[in-house]
């Protein structure tokens, strides 16, 4: 027997096709279970479409399942620091599940890399303190939850962080007035 799945969005757009084939011994009652990655773009309601035989079934379903939350706290997008260089980078986490950890991101070496892993609680404000040099860096945090699902905070943060004060020298003897 063939079971065909085929899943539509709201549009009508083609979203994914897939087909399972499964044995049936003939009078007898079968349940077969087969499960589909569905990727996360679809986090609304899509329509599956399921083909057994010469039965067609149709329903919109929606996915229950939600994915972490993340808010980057501090500092704040395009901040900009002048005094001191340990700096806390702050998240706040909420989600349905319970979480596991949450991965600071950024390029505090010149390159995009992971940096420390922390434990997270639901909805409490934590983070990472870093001692950095002057410089821009940009920042993120990845988050997963007991059932291996992560998540990103929308957009990366950018921080300037400039310690150095300006430098002037007073210019003696001018021939031309200053205008």
């Amino acid at each position: 027997m063939t079971v065909n799945l085929t899943f539509w969005d709201s549009s009508n757009s083609l979203l994914m096709n897939r087909t399972k084939y499964f044995s049936v011994n003939p009078g007898t009652s079968n349940t077969t279970e087969f499960n589909i990655t569905i990727p996360l773009e679809w986090e609304n309601e899509v329509r599956v479409v399921v083909e057994l035989m010469n039965l067609t079934v149709s329903k919109w379903t929606e996915y229950l399942y939600t994915y972490p939350y993340v808010e980057l706290k501090y500092p704040p997008d395009n901040s900009y620091l002048n005094s001191g260089t340990d700096i806390w980078f702050n998240l706040t986490v909420v989600s349905d599940t319970d979480l596991v950890n949450a991965t600071l991101w950024g390029n505090f070496s010149g390159t995009w890399v992971e940096n420390q892993t922390i434990p997270v609680t639901n909805n409490t404000e934590m983070g990472v303190r870093l001692n950095l040099s002057d410089g821009t860096y940009v920042w993120n945090y990845l988050v997963f939850d007991n059932s291996s699902h992560s998540n990103w905070a929308d957009y990366n943060f950018t921080v300037i962080i400039d310690t150095t004060f300006p430098f002037y020298e007073m210019l003696q003897n001018l021939q031309t007035p200053l205008r």
